[in-house]
């Protein structure tokens, strides 16, 4: 019996604990969805990633688990809108992608994600703007600063406005105006 705890004991201390999961919203009706269960969930638990990010995969259509409901409740989730939507996962919503556009570009897409001295962080990929590329991290935006991935949704009626947005956009001040409009916008568009 002794021999059996020793065991056991050794298998619990020797497993890696992941502390962050990687939460897939999926939805039997979206052809996406069915892409992503095909090509990538088969084989995910042997990549380098599933260590740091074990998936979970969480069907929209049936009643949601009681912690998902409260964190969504608590603000630590924001509502799922779209399916796929895959959500970087450590007790609050770290990050997030919508969206499928093959297994490709989702191991690209995920590895922004480095774990650094046991804990998972967030790089901002070479030739990234900011927090709103690829996966919609959590950091706010300054007040006045609209949320969207959109940019053109950030039309603001002031320089000061638009250069807020810039920064949070990681467009280092850069800002321009559309005088037919009459409204700043953050970011050069060439």
């Amino acid at each position: 019996m002794k021999k059996i705890l020793l065991a056991c004991l050794f298998l619990l201390v020797a497993l890696p604990v992941a502390a962050a999961e990687l939460l897939m919203f999926s939805n039997p009706h979206c052809g996406y969805c069915q892409s992503f269960l095909n090509e990538v969930k088969p084989t995910y638990h042997k990549t380098e990633y599933a260590k740091y990010l074990p998936l979970k995969v969480i069907n929209i259509t049936e009643e949601m688990p009681k912690w998902i409901q409260t964190a969504m409740e608590e603000g630590r989730l924001t509502p799922i809108r779209n399916t796929p939507t895959f959500v970087v996962w450590d007790e609050e919503e770290i990050a997030r992608l919508v969206g499928y556009g093959g297994k490709e570009a989702f191991y690209e897409s995920l590895s922004v994600f480095v774990e650094e001295n046991g804990k998972l962080t967030i790089k901002k990929p070479e030739g990234s703007r900011g927090p709103m590329d690829m996966w919609g991290g959590r950091n706010p935006p300054p007040e006045g600063v609209v949320q969207s991935k959109d940019l053109f949704a950030h039309t603001y009626g002031t320089a000061e406005e638009a250069l807020k947005a810039s920064e949070w956009f990681g467009c280092d001040g850069n800002i321009h105006y559309h005088k037919h409009e009459n409204v700043w916008m953050p970011c050069s568009m060439n």
